[in-house]
């Protein structure tokens, strides 16, 4: 399995399995709408399959975003995703903050693009995405 591990100054971490077509997002700490941009300035350099998937996890995550960041945010991704088929899009979230911002965000997404949903259990989010043999 190759991996293309990066890791992003502010304790996002980014790994692609190409194999799997999948994803993997761990945010650790505080972390700022400039934080989230920059992890889409990074990603959009990844050369990704049609029709990936992505588990964002944000358990061990804290953020202060409001409803025009989720909007910032959700306008970014469109043009990262462009012409890759509909992006399943898994947010685990355990903090009531970041699990609200998360249906937010699931709200606000492009459902014609981005077929998104969050989850308090990694477990969940990865029976959601189809991926069962995902890295710890």
């Amino acid at each position: 399995m190759r991996q293309i591990p990066k890791v992003i100054e502010m304790s996002i971490s980014i790994n692609y399995d190409p194999d799997q077509n999948a994803l993997y997002t761990n945010a650790t700490g505080e972390i700022s709408l400039e934080d989230i941009m920059f992890y889409y300035s990074e990603i959009e350099q990844i050369d990704f399959k049609p029709q990936y998937s992505v588990l964002a996890d944000y358990s061990e995550a804290n953020a202060d975003l409001d409803l025009d960041d989720i909007a910032n945010m959700t306008s970014r991704r469109y043009g990262i995703s462009r012409g890759l088929g509909v992006i399943k899009i898994a947010v685990v979230a355990k903090s009531d903050l970041l699990f609200g911002l998360a249906r937010m965000y699931q709200g606000m997404s492009d459902h014609k693009l981005f077929e998104v949903s969050a989850f308090r259990d990694r477990g969940e989010a990865l029976r959601w995405l189809k991926i069962f043999d995902a890295p710890a």
